[in-house]
């Protein structure tokens, strides 16, 4: 038997090569705008938090910066943690306190962004 097969089989999964991370992630930005400005706003972090409300105006600004008036249109303020949460699999931070998402950190903004 062959010795990578054998590593396979005892892993029991793929390893995806790093090299692959890029073009993975331009592909999955070029088909879902939603997740080009997740990809490009936010990154995961443990230790990281975001507040709902700078985050949701990071998006509004992003949108509008990209003339992405549709996704803004079609992913409301109430429908925006839900999104996000699908694609950056964080939680949330419990009841009675200002609304954070845990898990992630906004990116730098770039010079000259607002």
């Amino acid at each position: 038997m062959n010795k990578l097969y054998k590593r396979l089989g005892a892993r029991g999964r793929f390893i995806q090569a790093q090299s692959a991370e890029t073009l993975e992630r331009d592909v999955l930005a070029a088909s879902d705008p939603f997740a080009a400005m997740a990809l490009e706003l936010f990154v995961p972090d443990p230790n990281g938090s975001v507040v709902k409300s700078v985050s949701y105006a990071r998006f509004e600004a992003w949108c509008f910066h990209n003339h992405r008036n549709d996704i803004f249109r079609s992913v409301p303020d109430n429908r925006f943690g839900n999104r996000l949460r699908a694609f950056a699999g964080f939680d949330y931070q419990p009841h009675g306190q200002p609304r954070v998402w845990l898990g992630i950190r906004l990116r730098p903004k770039a010079d000259g962004e607002r």
